[in-house]
């Protein structure tokens, strides 16, 4: 197939080709065109921010440099790998039409492999599963299909513990978290099978320990003059500006999650009563919110001259035809741009929607208020999820440290005893 087009400046056709190139070429399903996608349109946003009209290696290395920092890429997480597997792949596709790297083909085929199958839809239906679980929870098992065809393991009666020994032996030994992950779908799955006497014996219970514990990382936190530096540079004449004000206020002022700003819906304002109710999706929690004036204001403003004249539910809806609910990834979009137009380096910090989240735990935590408010404001199951914020408040950590006892001068010139032996 051709791909060439007369408009090799147009950034936008250009993702509509390569994008075209993946599904028909490649053969990538369009789950995974569609992370591609994301990338290539907060790249493209990028490019407008800074007034770029045309794409090339240096541009992608711009954008790299700003979302990530000067990380080294052994500390890049998946989002990371991501993000710079995409760049590569556009700059190829915009210098030769074609991308060299072939996706990783699936064959589920097999009867462990139905079986496989069988487990993650009980997965799906039985619990409140995110994208991005189910996502992983596919990756990983997958893992175990692949090892298992290539010794010529199909049913699951030829399967025994030594068997899943070997495969996490066969797993690269410097990725201990991928392991620990393999180790979790793989009791879960086998204890599933046990249960609906899928095997007799409980592989679950034989299993390796694993003693792999991921090094909590701080909350990216950023000042009380940043975020009000973010709110006033959104321009307020457009309805996209009215639209990420709003969402930019909710994020800011109550620490919503993302999801939970795509779902708002106009029967979650009570504006009679200046509540906002919402049933949190992660966690369930029904949570009561005090609908501030300046939050009412700005969602009126949006409502009136900004939103399209829709019958969505949603309060806060896409900007083109056809108009629908947001997604995560939008307001990734919308944080970041945000971010840009007011100056503002992340320098190693995440820049998400949660940054708001973990910036409003902060400020309470410096103004003096305890875990279990800021655990119901932010909607958290219980303040074991909240104590991780203790760890950047240094100033009140300051106030837990022991001073240092002197020791007499004579000490250093004593004699005897077995510290000098």
């Amino acid at each position: 197939m051709n791909y060439v087009s007369q408009d090799l400046n147009s950034f936008d056709l250009l993702i509509k080709r390569a994008c075209l190139y993946l599904s028909e070429d490649l053969s990538y399903s369009p789950a995974t065109i569609e992370v591609y996608h994301k990338f290539w349109r907060r790249l493209s946003h990028f490019m407008m921010d800074l007034s770029y009209s045309k794409y090339d290696k240096s541009v992608g290395e711009e954008f790299i440099l700003f979302t990530l920092g000067k990380k080294e890429p052994l500390q890049y997480n998946r989002f990371q790998k991501n993000l710079v597997r995409s760049v590569k792949f556009i700059t190829e596709f915009s210098t030769g039409n074609k991308i060299t790297v072939m996706p990783e083909v699936e064959d589920f085929s097999s009867n462990i492999g139905v079986l496989i199958n069988t487990f993650l839809l009980y997965r799906e239906t039985e619990n409140r599963l995110s994208p991005r679980t189910r996502h992983d929870d596919r990756l990983y098992l997958s893992k175990f299909i692949h090892y298992l065809n290539a010794i010529g393991i199909l049913e699951v009666k030829q399967l025994h513990l030594k068997i899943v020994i070997d495969f996490l032996q066969s797993l690269n030994t410097s990725q201990r978290a991928m392991r620990s992950s393999c180790i979790v779908r793989l009791r879960k799955m086998f204890s599933y099978w046990y249960d609906q006497n899928i095997i007799t014996v409980n592989l679950a219970r034989q299993m390796p320990n694993d003693i792999y514990r991921q090094q909590a990382k701080l909350p990216s936190v950023y000042t009380k003059s940043e975020i009000t530096a973010m709110l006033d540079n959104i321009d307020h004449s457009s309805g996209q500006g009215k639209r990420d004000y709003a969402i930019l206020l909710l994020l800011s002022r109550y620490g919503l999650r993302a999801s939970d700003v795509c779902l708002l819906e106009l029967k979650n304002i009570r504006w009679e009563e200046n509540v906002i109710i919402i049933s949190q999706y992660k966690t369930g929690i029904h949570l009561e919110l005090p609908l501030l004036k300046e939050v009412g204001e700005a969602i009126i403003d949006y409502l009136k001259y900004g939103r399209p004249k829709t019958s969505l539910p949603n309060i806060f809806l896409k900007l083109k035809s056809p108009y629908g609910q947001m997604s995560s990834g939008s307001i990734y979009d919308a944080v970041n741009k945000a971010m840009r137009f007011a100056g503002i380096k992340p320098n190693c910090r995440k820049h998400g929607s949660h940054i708001f989240r973990h910036t409003l735990a902060s400020l309470l935590l410096k103004e003096q208020s305890v875990l279990p408010v800021i655990s119901e404001v932010l909607g958290h199951t219980s303040t074991d999820s909240t104590k991780t914020y203790i760890r950047i408040d240094i100033d009140s950590l300051r106030k837990c440290t022991l001073e240092v006892p002197t020791v007499e001068s004579n000490f250093y010139i004593q004699k005897g005893g077995c510290f000098y032996e």
